[in-house]
């Protein structure tokens, strides 16, 4: 990875693109509904596998322009590593989430590259926004 990538991956959003390979996405609420934590696994053609999940804490009831607080955290793993291993790790994350809050998981797998079949797959669920210009937010609200 050059130092350009890997400052750009130091935010660790969540970007659906065209070509690029994902595997999985998780959804865990809170019992209490004061957090969620929202997490995915891809990769790009011939890349390292990504995993990349975050806390978000609530503090208003908005799902656009809220003042929730965010926290991203990122994991890579090399090329040659196979898929379910990467998707087990962020399955233990949510698993510990969801024990810890009483939340419940919402795991989806895609195994697709395809945008718009991601989507559609995504958009069934009640967590998952699709905002202006294309642009997607995730909040249980």
């Amino acid at each position: 990875m050059t130092h350009s990538e890997r400052r750009a991956y130091s935010y660790a959003g969540i970007v659906f693109k065209a070509g690029r390979y994902f595997s999985t996405v998780w959804f865990v609420n809170s019992a209490d509904n004061t957090l969620d934590w929202y997490g995915a696994v891809w990769r790009d053609e011939g890349g390292d596998w990504r995993g990349a999940y975050r806390f978000r804490y609530y503090r208003d009831a908005k799902v656009i322009d809220s003042k929730d607080e965010k926290s991203w955290y990122a994991v890579l793993f090399p090329p040659q590593t196979k898929e379910q291993v990467v998707v087990s790790a962020l399955q233990l994350v949510a698993d510990m989430v969801a024990k810890d809050h009483g939340g419940e998981i919402h795991k989806v797998l895609l195994r697709t590259s395809n945008t718009q079949k991601i989507l559609e797959m995504l958009k069934r669920e009640p967590w998952f926004h699709v905002i202006g210009g294309g642009e997607v937010t995730v909040k249980n609200r």
